[in-house]
């Protein structure tokens, strides 16, 4: 089966050696834009983005499963808006 190849400085037309690392999965491929998107926004490849809040923080202070990623405090803030937000409809 191919293996993707991840192009370090993003451009897909440098087939140059040290430009390309080839990667074992798809999955890999990913994890690998995610971490570059993480360095290049904080300075930090380690942190993730809070879908709701959209600030960058450590893993550790986020819920995280294979869909999501948030801070449960902007989950919170996210529901209870949009409940309040809900009830102006009911007539």
């Amino acid at each position: 089966s191919k293996h993707p190849i991840h192009h370090l400085d993003g451009n897909s037309a440098n087939n140059n050696l040290s430009n390309l690392v080839v990667c074992e999965s798809k999955a890999y491929h990913h994890f690998l834009h995610k971490r570059l998107d993480a360095y290049r926004a904080c300075g930090d490849p380690r942190k993730r983005m809070c879908t709701f809040c959209k600030q960058w923080d450590d893993p550790e202070n986020l819920f995280i499963n294979k869909w999501h990623v948030y801070h449960r405090s902007c989950q919170n803030e996210y529901r209870k808006n949009l409940w309040n937000n809900s009830k102006k409809w009911i007539v």
